[in-house]
């Protein structure tokens, strides 16, 4: 089995990303929790409205693939709106940047929100998850 350093987001759980303020200003009741794969990813939702976090690690995100930059809290990220109407905004934020197999890489916490939910709401939830990660 593999381990990972204890400040790793491996080691932590998507589904803590957006507490229950953050729920409540988004119209998301916590029941519609939906926890995935190790954690890594939670999802909110009802008929009309959800929210998305998941972690990952590859390529550190930048402006040519991951949108506008921004800042959330101490960390920096981009912001986009994806044109085929998938989410209201979608925000990637590097968590830490490490070197694996001799190139840079970064862990990642991503929000996706859409629905009724606008750019607006996502940037709160955004700000919130990095806050509390």
């Amino acid at each position: 089995m593999r381990t990972f350093p204890s400040w790793s987001l491996a080691n932590r759980n998507a589904c803590t990303g957006l507490d229950s303020p953050t729920l409540t200003r988004l119209g998301l009741p916590l029941t519609s929790e939906t926890p995935k794969f190790g954690g890594w990813t939670c999802e909110w939702g009802t008929e009309d409205r959800w929210a998305k976090v998941w972690f990952d690690q590859g390529p550190p995100p930048n402006a040519d693939q991951d949108g506008v930059p921004a800042q959330f809290g101490a960390r920096n990220g981009f912001v986009s709106t994806p044109t085929d109407g998938s989410a209201a905004c979608e925000i990637v934020m590097t968590y830490r940047n490490f070197t694996g197999g001799g190139r840079g890489l970064a862990e990642a916490v991503h929000v996706s929100v859409g629905g009724a939910l606008g750019e607006d709401q996502a940037r709160i939830a955004a700000n919130d998850v990095a806050t509390n990660i």
